[in-house]
């Protein structure tokens, strides 16, 4: 008899911590509709109840931060990274929010700046050398662009956000392709 109360105790509580769970990430799935439906009040009230919830979760604030700039409250937008920042100054992924956010407010230099951070912080990561190529380029640096974009294809050869710009050719993208696979590329 303990042995089946114990059994139906320990089911009992799995299934509240799943559900609780589920409760927990669907709020997060909820965002992203009210986003894709651009009804950006619904999305911040969603977050602003989860940061409610939990003040200093800084995903939560992350995901404010997003709805800002999406909304085009870009100044908010800014504060709110730079807050997040300040709490959490090694997430590469905040760095580049901060970036977007810098980019729409046509600050350019500051969003080399960021992305700079954000590279130097995950050097690895193909999409974020691609961006810091996609704003070299906007900010008319062609030479610097290109070897970002060459960066960037070193560690991911097929990576379409790198093999995007025109003045990358097929021969130039075999060569970085070649060239990867007997050295490693020294990033900065």
């Amino acid at each position: 008899m303990l042995v089946i109360f114990r059994l139906l105790a320990g089911i009992w509580i799995f299934c509240l911590l799943t559900w609780g769970q589920q409760v927990t990430l669907g709020w997060q799935e909820d965002v992203r509709k009210c986003a894709d439906a651009q009804d950006w009040t619904a999305a911040m009230s969603i977050v602003d109840r989860e940061i409610a919830r939990a003040p200093q979760d800084v995903d939560v604030r992350t995901w404010r931060a997003r709805i800002l700039m999406w909304s085009g409250k870009l100044a908010e937008a800014e504060r709110e990274y730079h807050e997040i920042l300040t709490a959490a100054p090694n997430n590469p992924d905040n760095w580049v929010g901060l970036a977007n956010v810098y980019s729409r407010e046509g600050q350019r230099e500051q969003a080399l700046q960021a992305l700079d951070r954000a590279v130097n912080l995950d050097p690895k990561r193909t999409d974020r050398r691609a961006a810091r190529g996609r704003a070299l380029q906007a900010a008319n640096d062609q030479g610097e662009a290109k070897l970002e974009y060459h960066r960037a294809l070193a560690l991911d050869p097929t990576n379409p956000e790198a093999r995007g710009p025109a003045f990358l050719t097929r021969r130039t993208e075999a060569r970085i392709a070649r060239r990867s696979e007997h050295r490693p590329l020294q990033l900065r």
